[in-house]
């Protein structure tokens, strides 16, 4: 009885986490060349200490959520963008200029799940 209870919650905190895992795909896809590279290169721990100093752009931003928009039905990709944009903005949060973030606060009424961007702003 308490795992069939539980197994609900356990799945919405797997697609959450698949959501924080889609945005770290987009951040290695929307890496240059160059970045790759050296990323490539590096130790997995050093690549999680990188990971944490990259600047999100738009273009990680849509590697992402084209990840999470392949999930079905759309309450299942809202799970999946709340771990994406929770992601999106922590990492903002900690390699912004107050400008930049600015700009990046207005692309929430840009993009298709408005809702889950401002959720986590």
């Amino acid at each position: 009885l308490f795992q069939r209870e539980n197994q609900s919650a356990l799945y919405v905190h797997c697609l959450h986490g698949a959501g924080h895992g889609a945005m770290a795909i987009g951040l290695v896809k929307g890496l240059s060349q160059e970045q790759r590279s050296e990323f490539n290169s590096m130790s997995t721990c050093e690549k999680s200490r990188k990971m944490r100093e990259v600047v999100v752009n738009p273009k990680m931003l849509d590697y992402a959520l084209d990840i999470c928009q392949h999930v079905s039905p759309k309450q299942f990709q809202y799970i999946c963008e709340g771990g994406l944009f929770m992601q999106f903005w922590k990492s903002a949060d900690a390699n912004r200029s107050k400008k930049a973030m600015r700009a990046f606060e207005h692309s929430c009424t840009k993009v298709g799940p408005s809702a889950t961007c401002f959720r986590f702003e």
